[in-house]
């Protein structure tokens, strides 16, 4: 018991008979985890439900931390200037 308190936890969003998808935290303490997991499962789409997505927990060594995706960045095309939306 002692060691589930003080081991991480990371956070998986899966779908049904498919391997683990991504990680989306990584908790200390495998009660907070299961709150995390829980509140996670919750919040899924009717869609994302049928579908066979869900959360689950799976202990790592990693610290704790929430894993951000970094966005993907585009350039425009040199010489090419901004657009402009103009709304009324």
């Amino acid at each position: 018991m002692l060691d589930e308190m003080k081991s991480n936890y990371k956070i998986l969003k899966t779908k049904y008979e498919a391997p683990a998808i991504s990680t989306k935290y990584i908790i200390k303490g495998r009660p907070q985890a299961e709150m995390t997991v829980d509140r996670l499962n919750r919040n899924l789409t009717e869609e994302e439900r049928s579908a066979g997505w869900s959360y689950i927990l799976e202990m790592t060594n990693m610290k704790p931390s929430v894993i951000k995706k970094k966005a993907p960045t585009h350039k425009r095309a040199p010489g090419r200037k901004r657009s402009r939306w103009i709304g009324r």
